[in-house]
């Protein structure tokens, strides 16, 4: 576990909750190598299915509330693993990049290397991007959205949040978990104390 990264203040019940921060299925975009941006993509057959698996992984985990990104794809994984979806938090989005939504990932590092990999992953340490949202504002949301995420349930309580993969690696990456990829329906496990700070307790994949 790393230290305990702080927040600002937040006027809410102190004490640790658990937040598992889960990334969506995989959808046809995904297998085609695209970059989807917000764009209403919804899960592959295949997605579905390894959707439909990992929710025995979750079963039993005592989810108290289900959150999502607004995005098509994050919504529908939500109602797949848990059968509900109790909130929306935009601050879930992907990372904003209509420059290049719909573009291969070959096509995307063809034209931008400086800011995207050859995988359709961003080149993390990129300070200053044209075609996309800077990655640590990308980094900063996801961390005000984890508080947020943490403060709907007293101490104690677990929330679950569906959102996509550049969240994902951005909170890992804050932790120090220096791996720049992370598999559809991966799980970081996080202890966050809305009035004080956070953690990162491990990744799982569910269906590993």
């Amino acid at each position: 576990m790393v230290g305990v990264l702080p927040f600002d203040a937040l006027p809410v019940t102190p004490g640790p909750r658990t937040v598992l921060v889960s990334r969506h299925g995989r959808t046809t975009g995904n297998e085609q190598h695209l970059h989807q941006h917000w764009g209403d993509w919804g899960l592959s057959d295949d997605g579905l299915a390894r959707t439909r698996e990992a929710a025995g992984w979750w079963a039993g985990r005592g989810v108290d509330h289900v959150v999502s990104s607004p995005v098509h794809r994050a919504t529908q994984t939500a109602q797949v693993l848990f059968g509900r979806l109790d909130e929306i938090d935009a601050g879930w989005a992907e990372h904003a990049a209509p420059t290049v939504a719909g573009w291969t990932y070959a096509q995307a590092h063809a034209r931008h290397p400086e800011v995207l990999r050859e995988d359709g992953w961003p080149v993390l340490e990129a300070a200053t991007s044209p075609v996309m949202e800077r990655w640590m504002v990308v980094c900063d949301r996801a961390v005000r959205a984890l508080r947020r995420a943490a403060a709907t349930v007293p101490a104690g309580g677990t929330v679950a949040v569906v959102t996509h993969g550049s969240l994902l690696v951005g909170l890992t990456s804050l932790a120090g978990r220096s791996d720049p990829t992370l598999p559809n329906l991966a799980v970081a496990e996080t202890e966050v104390d809305p009035a004080a700070g956070w953690s990162l307790r491990g990744v799982h994949d569910p269906l590993g």
